[in-house]
């Protein structure tokens, strides 16, 4: 007498239930890490911004001023601060909108919604709005 080998309809139906059970819960996980991702990446760019903010003003105090930059769109050497910093994170302006030009107010996509963040030069701030 030979043995069939192989699932019954029963087991591959159970297989199907569990994959579809599994699939439910982790869609909405992957679905939530790419807002994740892009909230990573401007909170990157706002340390990397804030950090680049204290080094001009740490060289100001070593050279004997006390003062902040002015706006993050052109540094002593002429170039500005803010595509500094997106340059050297090998990222673009693309996302980060700063309109009119010379503002101090800076806006990202982050998900659905708009993150906008402000420069004040009177403290050396930037923080979210």
């Amino acid at each position: 007498m030979a043995k069939n080998k192989g699932f019954t309809l029963i087991e591959l139906i159970m297989v199907i239930v569990i994959l579809g059970i599994l699939a439910v819960v982790a869609v909405p996980r992957f679905i939530d890490l790419r807002e994740d991702a892009q909230e990573a990446a401007v909170d990157g760019v706002v340390g990397a911004v804030r950090a680049g903010i204290m080094i001009y003003h740490a060289e100001d105090l070593v050279n004997g001023f006390d003062r902040w930059p002015d706006d993050l769109e052109v540094d002593q050497s002429n170039t500005g601060l803010f595509e500094v910093v997106l340059d050297q994170l090998g990222l673009t302006e693309s996302q980060w909108e700063n309109e009119p030009r010379d503002s101090n107010t800076y806006t990202v996509p982050v998900g659905s919604s708009d993150r906008t963040y402000v420069y004040d030069p009177a403290t050396g701030r930037f923080s979210e709005q």
